[in-house]
């Protein structure tokens, strides 16, 4: 019930800006159900919004705790906010028009750049149905989280191999494509939380599953935009070299 309250009153709230047809003294986002962003780079409830002045009254500033080093965001309004924090008025001179992204356009302020910076683009979708990585709103000169890393060396046993797959792939194909074999006897090794930290861009916590194709990573798996689990670790049953996700992409141990 306070789900449908709280959307009635952002709507409301949206609605009683358009009929008042007024300036204010933030601009700020107005895309996000829950969350806004002010362009002094606070992120707050839409509660929290001060309908007088269309600032933040609480909420952290120059928030990045969403954020990947490469400056790619798993929530739109901590994109904005972070690229505030970050930009510099020097690297803003240079920047009313990111020359990498041309289609970005041209803006006035700060805040107009972020804003539309941190929108998703062709290059954050894969298939046109789906998006390469949870950490969707990028503002950087890419638009896009940067390539993960495809092949690690295990520092213990240097004949082990850890290789990330692809989406709907088993470990048996993903080990081949690199001329190696899968075997289930060491699937356990892959089964750690910075390993895929470090192959797929994930960040926070690793949660924990039964499926025998876990370890893994679904991409664009995101439904809530406070949740913080987008790698999944294996528990109790034991993972095997054939089993596949049609939803998820795997953490694989190949030899040879």
């Amino acid at each position: 019930m306070r789900v449908h309250h709280v959307g009635w009153m952002v709507l409301w709230l949206r609605w009683m800006d358009g009929m008042r047809g007024r300036s204010f003294q933030c601009q700020s986002t107005a895309s996000g159900s829950n969350y806004i962003a002010d362009d002094e780079g606070k992120v707050c409830n839409w509660m929290d919004r001060d309908p007088n002045t269309a600032c933040c009254r609480s909420g952290e500033k120059y928030t990045c705790g969403r954020c990947t080093e490469e400056g790619c965001c798993d929530v739109y309004e901590q994109c904005v906010s972070c690229c505030l924090g970050r930009m510099e008025p020097s690297e803003w001179n240079d920047r009313r028009q990111l020359p990498s992204r041309p289609g970005v356009g041209k803006w006035n302020t700060p805040f107009e750049l972020c804003n539309n910076v941190c929108r998703t683009n062709a290059n954050m979708t894969v298939h046109e149905n789906a998006y390469r990585s949870a950490f969707r709103f990028c503002f950087n000169h890419t638009g896009r989280h940067p390539s993960r890393t495809q092949q690690e060396s295990n520092t213990i046993d240097p004949t082990i191999t850890f290789v990330a797959g692809v989406t709907g792939q088993n470990c048996d194909d993903a080990c081949q494509k690199v001329k190696k074999k899968c075997q289930d006897d060491i699937l356990e090794q892959a089964n750690d939380c910075s390993l895929l930290r470090r192959h797929f861009g994930c960040t926070g916590k690793c949660s924990f599953g039964r499926s025998p194709w876990m370890p893994a990573f679904a991409p664009g798996n995101h439904p809530h935009e406070r949740e913080e689990y987008v790698c999944t670790l294996r528990m109790g049953s034991r993972s095997d070299c054939s089993s596949m996700s049609f939803n998820s992409d795997r953490m694989c141990a190949c030899k040879g």
